[in-house]
């Protein structure tokens, strides 16, 4: 098959991608994720010793044997989504961040709770897929919230979407907090057992990264001007 064949639907108008995704971001913005717990306890080899998070082939090991060929539904949209070895291993290999790599212990119920924001068209670079999608969620590590974004590979010729990556950041208000979600603080909800996350809240915390925002940057760049001062006002100094 060749990706002049692949394509049997015709792309959509871009008009037509925005109007869908200002759809389905409008409902998703109502929605709440279930907070998933990690435990990262669950990654062990086959003799119970624990996974060296650090160890990439380890961990790609861990993920193939646990993971590879198996199926999950999304509940939001009814999304199946299969781990192929190589979505597995290309995740691995670009993940970076023991907290990102705990929430694979977790990853078929990180997938499952996932919410449906929007999607990209394929593009010449990726001929075979139809679209990109985007889900947003929730987990908690060791009582840290995290946000997590999950990217779904949709192509013209197989059922089920592709499991393509993972990101995650952490989300600033602790869990349990109820905030009104309009002095840049997530709102978040905690019933017992259940806790829920806005998703305008998981949002904000990628957004927040993708800006550069950070509470301590004030603080470094303050310090860095007081550095390169002295630096200047040093007698042992080179021009």
């Amino acid at each position: 098959m060749t990706p002049q064949q692949v394509l049997t639907t015709p792309p959509p108008a871009m008009h037509d991608i925005e109007r869908e995704n200002a759809q389905s971001i409008a409902a998703a913005e109502k929605k709440n994720a279930n907070v998933v717990i990690i435990d990262p306890s669950k990654m062990v080899d086959p003799e119970g010793r624990l996974i060296d998070l650090e160890d990439k082939k380890a961990v790609r090991r861990w993920l193939r044997e646990i993971y590879q060929g198996r199926r999950v539904t999304i509940e939001d949209d009814g999304q199946v989504v299969l781990f192929s070895g190589r979505g597995l291993d290309d995740d691995v290999y670009k993940c970076r961040g023991t907290a990102r790599r705990q929430t694979y212990a977790n990853l078929d119920g990180v997938v499952e709770n996932s919410i449906y924001h929007s999607y990209e068209y394929g593009d010449d670079r990726h001929p075979y897929v139809i679209m990109h999608k985007t889900y947003y969620g929730a987990v908690d590590i060791g009582l840290e919230l995290y946000a997590t974004r999950i990217k779904v590979d949709v192509y013209d010729d197989v059922e089920d979407g592709l499991y393509k990556d993972l990101d995650i950041v952490k989300i600033k208000t602790p869990p349990g907090t109820v905030a009104d979600g309009l002095d840049g603080r997530p709102t978040i909800y905690a019933d017992g057992a259940t806790s829920l996350v806005s998703l305008p809240a998981i949002k904000q915390a990628f957004d927040r990264t993708s800006n550069k925002i950070s509470d301590s940057a004030p603080e470094i760049n303050s310090k860095n001007k007081k550095n390169e001062k002295k630096s200047k006002n040093s007698p042992g100094d080179a021009p």
